[in-house]
């Protein structure tokens, strides 16, 4: 239990959830919430004490009532635009705390899906991460523009041979977005303290990279 615990200091579980697909009432637990349908059932989720906001993002909005027909989209993979709810403005609480989240040390964490049925039945959300704001424009509603901190199902621009051992989430959200390696035991201990993990495939034939006695494989 104290090697689990160790791991959850330098081992955020929302990095492993990137890219995973959640139903809405799935999604609360992964912060420590228990599903309230009058809580989150909305498109912007505030949870004050964790300082975090999530966003619930359904792109198609057919069927939505003008109102609610919000224009969020992708502008590109590692960028995209979403509208506040119509009370929104630069002012007030919510707004402002979008505009200086990292400056407050807030969390803003993206969920996306398509379309809210597939099959018939409720769809779930692709977790995408946390955002960060880099501009607005308008009020009531907002229209921003959030950068992503890694990009679902891409190498995310990272460099494995140059990762030092502190870049423990980085390199877990390049293997879990490439789905080619599978997390197998802590092994020992790195001199510099954080421990040592051994990341291989179910047939690793070639070594990747090595940082700090890590040992990562490629798949076959």
């Amino acid at each position: 239990m104290r090697t689990l615990a160790r791991l959850r200091n330098i081992i955020d579980p929302l990095d492993l959830a990137l890219g995973e697909s959640f139903m809405r009432e799935d999604i609360p637990a992964l912060f420590g919430e228990a599903y309230n349908p009058g809580n989150w059932n909305v498109g912007h989720v505030v949870l004050a004490r964790k300082k975090a906001h999530i966003l619930l993002v359904t792109l198609n909005k057919q069927g939505r009532a003008d109102e609610h027909k919000y224009m969020d989209h992708w502008i590109d993979d590692t960028h995209f635009h979403w509208q506040s709810q119509n009370a929104t403005d630069p002012t007030s609480k919510r707004g402002d705390e979008i505009i200086r989240h990292a400056a407050l040390g807030i969390d803003i964490h993206l969920f996306v899906r398509d379309a809210k049925l597939a099959a018939g039945k409720a769809a779930p959300f692709t977790y995408h991460g946390r955002v960060r704001y880099q501009s607005h424009q308008g009020s009531r509603p907002m229209s921003i523009v959030f950068g992503l901190d890694a990009v679902v199902g891409s190498f995310a621009g990272l460099d494995l041979p140059s990762l030092q051992p502190n870049r423990l989430n980085g390199l877990l959200k390049f293997l879990q977005n490439r789905q080619l390696f599978y997390f197998l035991s802590i092994m020992a201990k790195c001199p510099a303290s954080p421990p040592l993990f051994s990341l291989k495939s179910k047939h690793c034939s070639r070594p990747w990279a090595s940082a700090c006695g890590w040992r990562v494989c490629a798949a076959n």
